[in-house]
């Protein structure tokens, strides 16, 4: 395997929090949401197909604050964030495992 290959999957498979591929940590997360629960964000994101400028500002928005990840990691977490959601909204009380 090419050492050049080899550094980058190291990098990819960090589990620093904020680099890229690593898990998101729970004040990552508040951030996250904090941003994407602004009335303009929601707005944005609710009334555009085309999105991908809406996360690169969630992104740099982040980034302000010491938190590393792309528009596409951003636009991944908040999917899982309301799919996550959903399901456990909709997920009948005694079937929820405690």
């Amino acid at each position: 395997m090419d050492s050049g290959v080899a550094r980058h999957e190291e990098s990819v498979c960090s589990n620093a929090p904020g680099k890229p591929g690593s898990s998101w940590t729970s004040n990552e997360i508040a951030y996250l949401l904090k941003i994407w629960g602004e009335q303009e964000v929601k707005h944005s994101l609710s009334s555009l197909k085309r999105n991908y400028h809406i996360y690169s500002d969630i992104s740099r928005e982040l980034e302000k604050n010491g938190i590393h990840r792309g528009p596409k990691e951003c636009r991944t977490k908040c999917k899982r964030l309301k799919q996550e959601y959903r399901q456990a909204k909709y997920t009948p009380y005694e079937y929820v495992k405690l």
